[in-house]
């Protein structure tokens, strides 16, 4: 007979078999979740590999984009050159119309010399055509053909119209013409000096020699040499100074040496003189290099006055001397320009790197000689603090020409704007502004170390921004920014 359960083992049983279920149900649950977790991690991991793709990609076209940038680049410069030498020649050929009748006065003597008047006329020509040489009127075909003509006369009149001094400025002149020897053609300036007996001469001598210094510092593969040329230049330019001899050219030239040398001061002076004493008549290019010269100067000495109380001071006469400019006085700048809080002297550099600009374009430069100036003025922008005007404008130089200066000023210029949006809770904005900068460091960074110029660049940006020109200098050299 089999033993009948009790109540309290069914109640066990029943309990067991909940149990039982129960588990089941967890096991169940648990392997749903070990499912779901399975799938969740290989959509996240697949999430995660497809950005890190996405990113990869998108850096390999910034990367396309730039290198096109720079070719780009490259052929727009090689298309100026080429437009530069025709231009030269195109004012050659012009020159020579306009001193087409001088081989005409020359061949007449020649035929007739007896003649004394046309004689004197010609020599007193030569000798004019030989100082303005010296002070930085090269010679051309026309007048060279003059003063070889003229020291050629073997009458005895003419050798009396002519006295040892010009005799010897009229050859050193025409052996630096006809001389490529650099050597032969400085001992010549040397030896004019030596036996020049008037300061005049003896200043003109040193004027000469001063061109042929800096005529061999151009020669430098980055522009002018302060140790190539530059430094002998600048010597011998004082040396004829202090003789009484000096020209707008001379002033120039002096000024661009100085400033390749960071003697800002000085560079300034010389270019306001070369202002002042240029006109109309004189080469476009040499008025062009004179406002360039003395605009981007004004930029540093701006920089400078912050911690440099000799620099503040003569800021004040500056300012004073350039609103005598006609120049200065007409141009009214838009409110994108101009400021209430902006120096003057930083509106002045404006309308001067303006006036440089459109010079270019009177020559025939085109609107990529134009960049090569008005890249210059993004400095004044961030000087100015004028963000949106400087992004704007680095931006449309950029679109043409990947250039080291202006690359800089539009990195400077995003991330300034991108986190004053920020502060403004304009985050989306502001994150978009940094990507852009990013890729204007990968773009610079694919430049050659050389094109920044790092010396001068951290005199137009000042102080605050040092740091971001030696890290994009470091990138240069490694050649890795755009990684970062």
């Amino acid at each position: 007979m089999k033993p009948q359960k009790v109540a309290s083992d069914s109640w066990q049983d029943l309990r067991d078999e909940q149990s039982r279920f129960r588990r089941g149900v967890l096991y169940l649950v648990a392997a749903l979740i070990l499912v779901i977790l399975l799938a969740g991690g290989g959509a996240i991991h697949s999430w995660l590999k497809l950005g890190e793709l996405s990113r990869s990609y998108q850096a390999q076209i910034d990367l396309t984009v730039a290198q096109e940038a720079i070719t780009r680049t490259s052929a727009n410069r090689e298309r100026q050159n080429m437009k530069l030498e025709l231009l030269e020649l195109r004012e050659t050929i012009s020159q020579q119309r306009e001193y087409a009748d001088i081989p005409r006065q020359v061949d007449r003597v020649l035929l007739d010399p007896s003649d004394r008047a046309a004689v004197e006329s010609l020599v007193e020509m030569a000798i004019e055509k030989a100082e303005d040489a010296a002070l930085g009127t090269p010679l051309n075909s026309s007048t060279a053909y003059l003063i070889d003509a003229v020291l050629g006369l073997s009458l005895s009149e003419a050798h009396n119209l002519v006295s040892s001094d010009e005799r010897h400025l009229m050859g050193a002149v025409q052996q630096a013409w006809i001389n490529p020897s650099v050597e032969i053609v400085r001992q010549n300036w040397l030896d004019f000096y030596d036996q020049a007996e008037s300061d005049r001469m003896k200043g003109l001598a040193r004027a000469g020699l001063g061109l042929q210094y800096y005529e061999v510092s151009q020669d430098a593969e980055l522009g002018l040499s302060w140790n190539g040329g530059c430094r002998e230049a600048v010597e011998s330019f004082e040396a004829a100074e202090r003789l009484g001899v000096g020209s707008s050219a001379l002033a120039l030239r002096k000024g661009e040496c100085l400033r390749k040398n960071g003697d800002k001061l000085e560079a300034f002076e010389n270019f306001l003189s070369a202002l002042k004493q240029q006109s109309s008549d004189d080469p476009i290019h040499e008025r062009r290099l004179a406002a360039h010269g003395a605009g981007t100067t004004l930029i540093a000495l701006e920089v400078a006055s912050g911690s440099d109380p000799i620099v503040a001071s003569k800021l004040d006469q500056f300012t004073e001397d350039l609103e005598s400019f006609p120049l200065i006085a007409s141009v009214k700048l838009g409110e994108a320009q101009s400021s209430d809080k902006s120096p003057r002297i930083l509106e002045q550099a404006l309308v001067l790197l303006l006036h440089a600009a459109e010079l270019r374009q009177q020559r025939g430069e085109g609107n990529i000689g134009q960049i090569y100036t008005r890249e210059n003025i993004g400095f004044i922008y961030i000087r100015q603090q004028n963000w949106d005007t400087a992004i704007k404008h680095a931006r449309e130089i950029d679109r043409d020409m990947a250039l080291a200066w202006n690359l800089t000023v539009l990195i400077i210029a995003l991330e300034e704007q991108a986190d004053r949006l920020q502060g403004e809770g304009e985050g989306s904005v502001a994150q978009r502004l940094r990507e852009e900068a990013k890729r204007a460091r990968g773009k610079i960074a694919l430049l050659p170390p050389g094109r920044l110029d790092r010396d001068e660049i951290e005199k137009l940006v000042g102080e605050p921004y040092i740091d971001d020109v030696e890290a994009i200098y470091r990138a240069m050299q490694s050649n890795q920014f755009g990684s970062n």
